[in-house]
């Protein structure tokens, strides 16, 4: 948790995943990144499903709402996901989902807006955040309704649908604050309507980076996800992010680190360095 002034951050999971190593990494081959990360009988590695909740005076910001509890059977069977640990992570800081006024997504993906829905009793999906808005780019609702034939299994019209319905989405564009000291920034390199978020209050510089890198491994620039939509697109990206964590001292926030969720970058002897840092 980081208090800054009348601000409190907290870095939450809300679990872990198993995905595979060669779609973490792309065209890396196994014989190196097995060295970072190691894989089961299935060839898939452990990440972290990370998100962010800003409390301040203009209302209780999340970011990210994770893979939630709707498909469990199928989240366990496929990926390893036994449970969604974010409500009683709100539990822990005296929260519930009533609390939680605004609900940004860095992309439409199943594992960063599954849990802003959920089955009501009779397993129809419902808002999960009854009281909140949920704030997106507009591209990024329209890949996930209408996908390509690459991206048909990463949304469900569950994920979003009931929120349609009931207009508690609010798109954002390139620029726009969510909340003070909370601004987004297009960049899709990753996927289509994606978005990174920087967070600033006081001296503190905290940028979420989602699935731009998803993890301290993906900061060689080469280290590219296999299922990355602009692959030329994104390494510019993260190189524009890594440059400005490094001249400007920004506490960068991966979307996937399971051991290090948040790290300072720094160059040490022409090379980049990582150092943890805490939330």
């Amino acid at each position: 948790m980081m208090n800054i002034g009348n601000t409190t951050i907290n870095l939450f999971s809300d679990g872990i995943m198993k995905i595979d190593g060669g779609i973490l990494f792309g065209a890396i081959p196994k014989t190196e990144w097995e060295h970072y990360m190691k894989a089961d009988r299935r060839n898939r590695v452990q990440v972290s499903v990370n998100t962010l909740l800003i409390r301040t005076p203009n209302g209780n910001l999340l970011i990210g709402a994770g893979v939630g509890s709707k498909r469990r059977q199928e989240m366990q069977v496929d990926f390893g996901f036994n449970r969604s640990r974010l409500p009683g992570a709100l539990r822990d800081v005296g929260l519930n989902a009533r609390n939680v006024d605004i609900v940004a997504y860095s992309n439409a993906k199943f594992d960063h807006i599954g849990g802003g829905t959920k089955h009501d009793r009779d397993s129809v999906p419902v808002p999960t955040f009854r009281n909140a808005t949920y704030m997106m780019r507009k591209d990024a609702l329209e890949a996930a309704k209408a996908p390509n034939y690459r991206y048909r299994h990463a949304f469900f019209e569950g994920d979003f649908g009931p929120l349609e319905e009931r207009e508690m989405v609010k798109f954002v564009e390139d620029g726009d604050a969510i909340v003070p000291g909370v601004t987004v920034k297009a960049m899709d390199g990753a996927l289509k309507g994606s978005q990174v978020f920087y967070i600033q209050y006081g001296s503190e510089r905290i940028v979420y980076v989602g699935d731009v890198i998803p993890t301290r491994y993906h900061l060689e620039l080469d280290h590219i996800q296999a299922d990355a939509e602009f692959p030329n697109r994104l390494i510019e990206q993260k190189r524009y992010l890594i440059q400005q964590a490094v001249e400007e001292g920004w506490l960068m926030v991966f979307g996937k680190d399971l051991t290090c969720p948040a790290a300072y970058l720094h160059v040490l002897d022409g090379e980049l360095k990582a150092k943890p840092g805490r939330i």
